[in-house]
Protein backbone atom coordinates (compact mmCIF):
# COMPACT_ATOMS: atom_id res chain seq x y z
CA UNK A 1 0.00 0.00 0.00
CA UNK A 2 2.82 2.33 0.59
CA UNK A 3 4.92 1.97 -2.99
CA UNK A 4 1.16 2.47 -4.64
CA UNK A 5 0.51 5.83 -2.06
CA UNK A 6 4.12 6.97 -3.19
CA UNK A 7 3.70 6.55 -6.53
CA UNK A 8 0.34 8.14 -6.82
CA UNK A 9 1.79 11.31 -5.07
CA UNK A 10 4.67 11.40 -7.61
CA UNK A 11 2.42 11.22 -9.94
CA UNK A 12 -0.14 13.92 -8.63
CA UNK A 13 3.10 15.77 -8.59
CA UNK A 14 4.16 15.72 -11.98
CA UNK A 15 1.10 16.32 -12.76
CA UNK A 16 0.69 19.68 -10.98
CA UNK A 17 3.79 21.18 -12.52
CA UNK A 18 2.97 20.16 -16.13
CA UNK A 19 0.04 22.20 -15.50
CA UNK A 20 1.56 25.07 -14.08
CA UNK A 21 4.12 25.02 -16.99
CA UNK A 22 1.53 25.43 -19.25
CA UNK A 23 -0.77 27.86 -17.45
CA UNK A 24 2.66 29.79 -17.65
CA UNK A 25 3.15 29.80 -21.08
CA UNK A 26 -0.23 30.76 -21.78
CA UNK A 27 0.11 34.35 -19.42
CA UNK A 28 3.14 34.80 -21.37
CA UNK A 29 1.24 34.58 -25.04
CA UNK A 30 -1.54 36.47 -23.58
CA UNK A 31 1.33 39.18 -22.06
CA UNK A 32 2.58 39.37 -25.83
CA UNK A 33 -0.17 39.45 -27.95
CA UNK A 34 -2.74 42.16 -28.69
CA UNK A 35 -5.15 43.03 -31.26
CA UNK A 36 -4.30 46.30 -33.85
CA UNK A 37 -5.64 49.38 -32.50
CA UNK A 38 -7.27 50.56 -35.11
CA UNK A 39 -7.82 47.97 -37.90
CA UNK A 40 -9.59 50.48 -40.12
CA UNK A 41 -6.80 53.04 -39.83
CA UNK A 42 -4.31 50.04 -40.69
CA UNK A 43 -6.61 50.13 -44.41
CA UNK A 44 -5.90 53.66 -45.23
CA UNK A 45 -3.48 55.79 -47.38
CA UNK A 46 -2.91 59.10 -48.74
CA UNK A 47 -5.11 60.22 -51.41
CA UNK A 48 -5.02 63.47 -53.76
CA UNK A 49 -8.14 65.76 -53.45
CA UNK A 50 -9.61 67.04 -56.78
CA UNK A 51 -11.95 68.66 -58.49
CA UNK A 52 -13.02 66.76 -61.35
CA UNK A 53 -13.46 68.51 -64.91
CA UNK A 54 -15.32 67.02 -68.15
CA UNK A 55 -13.34 65.95 -70.59
CA UNK A 56 -9.49 67.82 -69.01
CA UNK A 57 -7.58 67.10 -66.40
CA UNK A 58 -8.60 67.19 -62.76
CA UNK A 59 -8.11 70.36 -60.76
CA UNK A 60 -5.86 69.31 -57.66
CA UNK A 61 -6.56 71.04 -54.24
CA UNK A 62 -4.64 69.28 -51.77
CA UNK A 63 -4.17 65.44 -49.98
CA UNK A 64 -6.07 63.63 -47.33
CA UNK A 65 -5.44 60.17 -45.90
CA UNK A 66 -8.40 58.43 -46.48
CA UNK A 67 -10.73 54.60 -46.68
CA UNK A 68 -10.71 55.38 -50.48
CA UNK A 69 -11.45 57.24 -53.61
CA UNK A 70 -13.26 57.21 -56.74
CA UNK A 71 -13.20 59.30 -59.49
CA UNK A 72 -15.66 59.43 -62.44
CA UNK A 73 -16.14 61.92 -65.55
CA UNK A 74 -17.79 64.48 -63.45
CA UNK A 75 -17.82 63.71 -59.88
CA UNK A 76 -15.34 62.05 -56.98
CA UNK A 77 -16.24 60.14 -54.13
CA UNK A 78 -14.05 60.19 -51.31
CA UNK A 79 -14.70 57.35 -48.31
CA UNK A 80 -13.67 59.83 -44.99
CA UNK A 81 -13.15 58.19 -41.50
CA UNK A 82 -16.22 59.74 -39.45
CA UNK A 83 -13.75 61.17 -36.71
CA UNK A 84 -11.70 62.74 -39.67
CA UNK A 85 -14.58 64.60 -41.31
CA UNK A 86 -13.74 68.12 -39.90
CA UNK A 87 -10.46 68.04 -41.00
CA UNK A 88 -11.57 66.86 -45.03
CA UNK A 89 -14.51 69.49 -44.34
CA UNK A 90 -11.27 72.23 -43.39
CA UNK A 91 -9.50 71.08 -46.19
CA UNK A 92 -12.47 71.83 -48.71
CA UNK A 93 -13.15 75.09 -47.79
CA UNK A 94 -9.74 76.20 -47.17
CA UNK A 95 -9.37 75.64 -50.79
CA UNK A 96 -9.31 78.77 -53.08
CA UNK A 97 -11.71 78.11 -54.97
CA UNK A 98 -14.03 77.73 -52.44
CA UNK A 99 -16.94 79.89 -52.57
CA UNK A 100 -19.45 79.08 -49.29
CA UNK A 101 -22.67 77.11 -48.65
CA UNK A 102 -25.47 76.51 -50.88
CA UNK A 103 -28.93 75.67 -51.09
CA UNK A 104 -29.39 73.47 -54.40
CA UNK A 105 -32.45 74.97 -56.35
CA UNK A 106 -31.57 73.38 -59.80
CA UNK A 107 -31.18 69.72 -59.24
CA UNK A 108 -30.69 69.08 -63.40
CA UNK A 109 -27.12 70.76 -62.97
CA UNK A 110 -25.72 68.06 -60.89
CA UNK A 111 -25.06 65.01 -62.74
CA UNK A 112 -27.28 61.98 -62.37
CA UNK A 113 -25.38 58.94 -59.77
CA UNK A 114 -26.65 55.26 -58.63
CA UNK A 115 -27.27 57.23 -54.82
CA UNK A 116 -29.84 59.97 -54.56
CA UNK A 117 -27.10 61.98 -52.45
CA UNK A 118 -28.20 65.36 -53.87
CA UNK A 119 -31.55 66.84 -53.13
CA UNK A 120 -33.43 69.64 -53.76
CA UNK A 121 -32.85 72.31 -51.29
CA UNK A 122 -29.89 70.54 -49.61
CA UNK A 123 -27.38 72.85 -48.18
CA UNK A 124 -23.95 72.04 -49.95
CA UNK A 125 -20.72 73.50 -50.20
CA UNK A 126 -20.08 75.40 -53.43
CA UNK A 127 -16.66 75.76 -55.37
CA UNK A 128 -16.37 77.71 -59.04
CA UNK A 129 -12.85 78.18 -61.31
CA UNK A 130 -13.03 79.66 -64.62
CA UNK A 131 -16.82 79.81 -64.91
CA UNK A 132 -16.95 75.62 -64.09
CA UNK A 133 -18.96 75.06 -60.53
CA UNK A 134 -18.75 72.11 -58.43
CA UNK A 135 -21.07 71.13 -55.55
CA UNK A 136 -19.94 68.85 -52.57
CA UNK A 137 -21.78 67.52 -49.61
CA UNK A 138 -21.34 64.66 -46.99
CA UNK A 139 -23.28 61.55 -47.63
CA UNK A 140 -23.94 59.23 -44.60
CA UNK A 141 -21.44 59.87 -42.60
CA UNK A 142 -19.15 58.06 -44.25
CA UNK A 143 -18.46 59.64 -47.83
CA UNK A 144 -18.04 63.16 -49.39
CA UNK A 145 -19.32 63.71 -53.14
CA UNK A 146 -18.36 66.46 -55.39
CA UNK A 147 -19.46 66.94 -58.81
CA UNK A 148 -18.69 69.28 -61.85
CA UNK A 149 -22.44 70.92 -62.67
CA UNK A 150 -23.87 69.97 -66.36
CA UNK A 151 -22.43 72.45 -68.78
CA UNK A 152 -25.06 73.76 -71.37
CA UNK A 153 -24.33 75.45 -74.81
CA UNK A 154 -26.02 78.76 -75.88
CA UNK A 155 -25.78 79.97 -79.23
CA UNK A 156 -25.85 82.89 -81.25
CA UNK A 157 -26.08 83.41 -85.07
CA UNK A 158 -22.04 83.58 -85.42
CA UNK A 159 -20.38 81.95 -81.91
CA UNK A 160 -21.64 79.78 -79.23
CA UNK A 161 -20.61 79.64 -75.57
CA UNK A 162 -20.20 77.20 -72.81
CA UNK A 163 -22.05 77.82 -69.71
CA UNK A 164 -22.60 76.02 -66.02
CA UNK A 165 -26.57 75.20 -66.01
CA UNK A 166 -26.21 75.71 -62.26
CA UNK A 167 -26.36 79.53 -62.91
CA UNK A 168 -30.07 78.95 -64.36
CA UNK A 169 -33.52 77.91 -62.33
CA UNK A 170 -34.42 74.80 -62.65
CA UNK A 171 -36.98 73.64 -65.32
CA UNK A 172 -35.36 75.99 -67.89
CA UNK A 173 -33.53 75.00 -71.49
CA UNK A 174 -31.20 78.18 -71.93
CA UNK A 175 -30.08 77.46 -75.53
CA UNK A 176 -30.19 80.97 -77.24
CA UNK A 177 -28.72 84.03 -76.83
CA UNK A 178 -30.55 87.27 -76.42
CA UNK A 179 -32.94 85.42 -74.25
CA UNK A 180 -33.53 86.06 -70.66
CA UNK A 181 -33.65 83.25 -68.58
CA UNK A 182 -34.08 83.09 -64.35
CA UNK A 183 -31.61 82.65 -62.23
CA UNK A 184 -31.43 81.56 -58.23
CA UNK A 185 -27.68 83.72 -57.88
CA UNK A 186 -27.62 87.10 -56.68
CA UNK A 187 -25.19 89.62 -58.58
CA UNK A 188 -22.63 89.02 -56.02
CA UNK A 189 -22.67 85.00 -56.17
CA UNK A 190 -22.57 85.64 -60.07
CA UNK A 191 -18.74 87.26 -60.26
CA UNK A 192 -17.81 85.00 -57.76
CA UNK A 193 -18.22 82.47 -60.76
CA UNK A 194 -16.63 84.72 -63.17
CA UNK A 195 -14.02 86.47 -61.42
CA UNK A 196 -11.36 86.41 -63.69
CA UNK A 197 -13.03 87.92 -66.26
CA UNK A 198 -13.96 91.95 -66.59
CA UNK A 199 -17.39 93.02 -64.39
CA UNK A 200 -18.92 96.06 -64.79
CA UNK A 201 -20.91 96.44 -61.48
CA UNK A 202 -22.72 99.43 -62.76
CA UNK A 203 -23.90 98.00 -65.88
CA UNK A 204 -24.52 94.45 -64.43
CA UNK A 205 -22.18 92.45 -67.17
CA UNK A 206 -19.33 90.24 -67.36
CA UNK A 207 -17.61 89.75 -70.72
CA UNK A 208 -16.95 85.55 -71.45
CA UNK A 209 -14.92 84.55 -73.85
CA UNK A 210 -16.77 82.75 -76.88
CA UNK A 211 -16.42 80.45 -79.61
CA UNK A 212 -16.81 82.01 -83.22
CA UNK A 213 -17.86 79.93 -86.23
CA UNK A 214 -15.57 78.88 -88.97
CA UNK A 215 -17.13 81.07 -91.49
CA UNK A 216 -16.17 84.55 -89.34
CA UNK A 217 -12.82 84.04 -88.26
CA UNK A 218 -10.39 81.97 -90.85
CA UNK A 219 -7.75 79.47 -90.13
CA UNK A 220 -9.69 77.13 -87.89
CA UNK A 221 -13.29 75.70 -86.25
CA UNK A 222 -13.65 78.99 -83.83
CA UNK A 223 -11.41 80.70 -81.95
CA UNK A 224 -11.75 81.68 -78.36
CA UNK A 225 -9.94 85.61 -79.44
CA UNK A 226 -13.60 87.03 -78.86
CA UNK A 227 -16.09 87.71 -76.07
CA UNK A 228 -20.23 88.44 -75.17
CA UNK A 229 -21.56 89.53 -72.33
CA UNK A 230 -23.61 88.23 -69.27
CA UNK A 231 -26.14 90.72 -68.70
CA UNK A 232 -27.45 89.88 -65.05
CA UNK A 233 -31.07 91.96 -64.38
CA UNK A 234 -31.54 92.43 -60.63
CA UNK A 235 -35.27 93.45 -60.78
CA UNK A 236 -36.30 90.30 -62.78
CA UNK A 237 -33.16 88.15 -61.21
CA UNK A 238 -32.46 87.05 -64.60
CA UNK A 239 -29.60 86.34 -66.97
CA UNK A 240 -29.15 86.82 -70.59
CA UNK A 241 -26.58 86.37 -73.45
CA UNK A 242 -25.68 89.32 -75.67
CA UNK A 243 -26.73 88.35 -79.28
CA UNK A 244 -23.28 89.38 -80.91
CA UNK A 245 -19.63 89.46 -79.87
CA UNK A 246 -16.73 91.59 -79.71
CA UNK A 247 -13.36 90.82 -81.10
CA UNK A 248 -10.34 91.21 -78.14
Amino acid sequence: MNNKFKTIIIISILVIIILMYFCACDNDFQSTFSPPSDPVKNQTEEYGIALPVRDSDSIKIGKFILAGAVSYRLYCIYEVLPNDFDNFEKLIQSCQYYKGKINIKNLSAIPKMNENVFKENDECDWLSHEGYVWIGKKYANKFYYIAQTNIITIEGGKFFIYLSKFIFSNNQTPNESGVEYKTDLSWEQLKSIYNAYPINDNERTIDIDCYIYYNQVSGSDYTTKAYVKLIYNEEKSTIEISKDFTLK
